[in-house]
């Protein structure tokens, strides 16, 4: 699971690209990908909180997913 997350955007920027690596883990699988969207590494908007919703895979096709948010405020 990632948790929730506030990201301090510089003062004149519009967007702010933000990376996070959510990890899952399946009881015979092992570690598993994870896909995220919106995907790690992604702008997100200033001033505004953005749900990013992920989920996993195992080779059973067993699905689990997770949601977290990213807040992006302005320095001050």
């Amino acid at each position: 699971s990632v948790a929730s997350r506030t990201v301090k955007a510089p003062k004149k920027a519009k967007t702010v690209r933000v990376r996070y690596s959510p990890k899952a883990q399946d009881a015979v699988d092992g570690p598993v990908p994870v896909k995220c969207k919106p995907g790690s590494g992604s702008l997100f908007k200033v001033a505004r909180t953005t749900k990013v919703t992920c989920s996993a895979e195992d080779t059973s096709a067993n699905v689990a997913t997770a949601s977290f948010t990213v807040t992006v405020r302005k320095k001050r």
